[in-house]
């Protein structure tokens, strides 16, 4: 099931993000290892109603958030463009503590109806250079690789690959 996050999830939010954080590590990839996303991201995120839970028999096994109007990340794109102007839903944080079940995958469908049940038809998300799994994930949802973001909330490690999905009737 996934739902909305409450703060009564807070503390198993920060256990799915810490084990994502602790498998992304091992491939090599800086992603997430200045401790991002903090607790306060994800307070934030729920207080605005953005972050949503995958929960299997009672435990949180996967997080996203998903947010609607301009992220200021995605203002400027380097190496490329974006497929249009159009407005978006920004994918973001998302992750999993339990690897090789499909959570994943069930998140980025249940962004895909989110967009869609709100009448928007894009969808973009941005990843590490060295997040291969993330890239894969992406790839297989059929987002397209449109150039290179920098974070704004850091200076060290802060470049991106943006990737962005146009929403078909029933795709």
């Amino acid at each position: 099931m996934i739902r909305k996050a409450t703060h009564l999830d807070i503390d198993a939010i920060e256990n799915v993000a810490a084990s994502a954080r602790a498998f992304i590590k091992t491939s090599g990839s800086l992603q997430w290892q200045d401790g991002y996303p903090f607790w306060e991201v994800f307070v934030r995120d729920i207080d605005r109603g953005v972050l949503y839970v995958y929960e299997e028999a009672g435990e949180i096994l996967g997080i996203v958030s998903l947010i609607s109007g301009r992220d200021e990340n995605y203002a400027e794109i380097f190496e490329g463009s974006w497929l249009n102007d159009e407005p978006y839903y920004a994918i973001h944080n998302l992750a999993v503590s339990a690897r090789g079940r499909g959570i994943g995958k069930r998140l980025m469908g249940f962004a895909e109806e989110v967009a869609r049940e709100n009448g928007i038809r894009n969808l973009r998300c941005d990843t590490a250079e060295e997040n291969l799994i993330m890239q894969h994930l992406l790839a297989s949802w059929g987002y397209e690789r449109c150039g290179v973001i920098y974070l704004k909330r850091t200076t060290v490690h802060n470049k991106r690959i943006a990737y962005q999905k146009i929403l078909q009737n029933g795709t």
